[in-house]
C-alpha cells in the first residue's frame, strides 16, 4: 500500500466517523423532543383529571337532586 492510499484511507474513515456523530447527535435531539413532547401530554392530561375529579366532587345540588341515576328504568 502507498501512503498516499492509507492517507486516503484515513481521512474517509475519519469522515465517516464524523458522519455517525453528526447522526447520533440528531438521533440524540430528535429523541429528547419526542420525550417533552410525552411529557407536555401528560402533564395535560394529568391536568384534566384532577379538574374532572374536583368538579365530580361538589357537583350536587344542596337538596340531593343528581346525586344518583336511576339505571333500571
Amino acid at each position: 500500500m502507498r501512503a498516499d492510499d492509507e492517507s486516503m484511507d484515513i481521512a474517509a474513515l475519519a469522515t465517516s466517523i464524523k458522519q455517525i456523530e453528526v447522526s447520533n447527535n440528531i438521533s440524540v435531539a430528535v429523541a429528547r423532543k419526542a420525550l417533552d413532547a410525552q411529557k407536555q401530554q401528560g402533564d395535560a392530561a394529568i391536568q384534566l383529571l384532577e379538574a374532572a375529579a374536583q368538579t365530580g366532587q361538589g357537583g350536587t345540588s344542596p337538596d340531593g337532586l343528581g346525586a344518583a341515576i336511576d339505571v333500571r328504568g
